[in-house]
């Protein structure tokens, strides 16, 4: 008999999110407010009330449920913001790069490569004016878009298939110095998967055209993420991101080439 505590594919029940949170969310009802992605939600409530335990292990397709599941979702938030849909794949890409340089066994370097797609997937709960707009952001624009790490931790925390992924997706803009948001967590205190995905987020970003600013070199990014080490980021994780960067390899598949 299956014991689905120990089974990332077999829970698909939706769980009531953390009640200490003011405004509970509701992943379907957040789903629902996305226009563009109404076709979606009903494959996704039917995916999320699937039973626990021995009855979704025998499912004849639950692997591909849980692809199609991450599809689904990764499809909300590109609906939201065009400029996810390019940056989520690379961050995936960067992460799982960078997990392998490492050494990370294959469960880790699938987190990395999931937590990667759903990083930004907060950002559904984020204003189109904020998300898209041409200018700087003013004081009060910024914190509502720093909350998109804790919104997008309690979509996730809300299916179980994810659970483990929701803590990535809460800290990767947590800084090694202590200063990131939204927690204030410092050093080891970040989970370490979190700060790949800080480090491969950043790459892409400093490497992408943005309303607000054009992309950085290569060079300028290389030379941003070094400065970095150590005080923005973990020194380890950003010295296996430049040795992989500096690989014949990663020239050759273009793989650090950003608005693709």
């Amino acid at each position: 008999m299956c014991d689905s505590k120990n089974d990332p594919l077999s829970p698909f029940s939706l769980f009531a999110l953390d009640e200490e949170v003011s405004g509970r969310l509701e992943l379907e009802e957040i789903l629902a407010s996305q226009d563009a992605v109404l076709p979606h939600i009903a494959f996704l409530r039917s995916m999320i009330q699937m039973k626990n335990g021995e009855e979704s292990r025998a499912y004849p397709g639950v692997k591909q449920n849980y692809m199609d599941l991450i599809e689904a979702l990764r499809v909300v938030v590109d609906e939201k913001d065009a400029y996810t849909l390019g940056h989520s794949k690379r961050v995936s890409a960067y992460a799982v790069w960078i997990g392998k340089k490492l050494g990370l066994g294959e469960d880790e370097v699938d987190s990395l490569r999931v937590g990667g797609l759903f990083h930004d997937i907060g950002k559904i709960s984020v204003s189109e004016k904020i998300l898209l707009k041409s200018g700087a952001l003013d004081s009060a624009e910024y914190e509502e878009i720093k909350k998109h790490s804790l919104w997008g931790s309690h979509i996730l925390s809300a299916i179980s298939l994810f659970k483990e992924i929701s803590p990535l997706i809460k800290s990767h803009h947590e800084r090694i110095d202590g200063h990131g948001y939204p927690d204030g967590l410092a050093g080891e205190e970040i989970p370490f998967l979190a700060r790949i995905i800080t480090v491969a987020d950043s790459f892409d970003a400093m490497m992408s055209d943005r309303t607000y600013r054009p992309k950085l070199t290569l060079q300028q990014t290389i030379s941003q993420l070094d400065a970095g080490a150590g005080t923005q980021f973990d020194p380890v994780v950003t010295k296996a991101f430049l040795d992989v960067l500096a690989s014949p390899l990663s020239s050759a598949d273009g793989f650090w080439t950003g608005n693709s």
